[in-house]
């Protein structure tokens, strides 16, 4: 497993210790719905026909996946149930939901590839922390106190109010 986590559409995919990756992750990053469900691609005939093509003897070992099974399906209480499968097939199932996750796929992998990864937390943590001038702070706090001067007197005003109010009820004046 690479210390690199492909991530999709705001999804990390995870791998197993042979670095599969974690379909179930893909139909989450996909949007999640019924019809794109791993279990529909892995019957589909053309999946079929690609699993069988990834698991022939006469490709050359440089094409073969590390002789890995193209698919593993985890069915335990230890462990997350789903199925992992081979690039390949991360490649076929995004390519099986839509063009434009396709896309996702392939733009997200080529960022883990070449290090232009953007960490989104990182980069959001920036943009709230990066240092203000001292008199930007000063006009922030002149604000947030006259706020909070404007809410007083308001608080006040509407007290005074509501106390005339029941000072006339009180007395039996009308308006």
């Amino acid at each position: 497993m690479s210390n690199n986590q492909l991530t999709v559409c705001n999804v990390t995919i995870r791998q197993d210790a042979e670095g599969r990756y974690f379909l179930n992750d893909l139909h989450k990053a996909a949007g999640g719905h019924q019809k794109d469900r791993p279990k529909y691609f892995l019957e589909n005939k053309e999946t079929q026909a690609l699993i069988a093509t990834i698991i022939k003897k006469e490709i050359p070992p440089s094409c073969k996946i590390n002789n890995l099974e193209p698919v593993k399906t985890v069915n335990s209480f230890t462990e997350e149930q789903g199925t992992y499968v081979v690039k390949p097939l991360v490649y076929a199932y995004a390519m099986w939901i839509s063009p434009e996750f396709q896309l996702h796929v392939i733009n997200a992998y080529d960022a883990l590839v070449t290090g232009t990864f953007k960490d989104t937390l990182t980069e959001f943590l920036k943009t709230i922390t990066e240092t203000i001038t001292l008199r930007d702070f000063e006009w922030r706090k002149q604000v947030i106190y006259q706020a909070f001067e404007n809410l007083e007197k308001a608080q006040v005003e509407t007290m005074m109010i509501i106390s005339g109010q029941e000072l006339l009820a009180r007395t039996g004046f009308e308006k």
